[in-house]
């Protein structure tokens, strides 16, 4: 007989229309695995009658402050001759 022949699954037989028999050690009757299942009381009616709407004021844009304008920015730089990076930069 091999060592651990009912402890390893690999080497278990079956008969044949049977199920393989378990190589592990399993709770007795009634044990239930898993998490139990907690219930919503909310329903999906309730969800839709208060839905809320989006708020635009509170996305980033609006935090970040006025939409800088880049069209009027450049054309800004260009009347003030900074034509190269570093003076373009220190115009802004």
């Amino acid at each position: 007989m091999l060592l651990g022949k009912r402890t390893n699954v690999l080497i278990v037989k079956d008969d044949v229309g049977l199920a393989k028999p378990s190589t592990r050690t399993l709770p007795k009757d009634g044990f239930v695995f898993g998490k139990s299942n907690v219930h919503n009381t909310e329903s999906a009616g309730e969800v839709t009658t208060s839905w809320k709407a989006h708020d635009p004021s509170m996305t980033k844009t609006a935090k970040a402050g006025p939409v800088r304008d880049f069209a009027k920015l450049n054309k800004l730089v260009i009347k003030d001759g900074a034509t190269e990076a570093k003076a373009n930069r220190a115009f802004r």
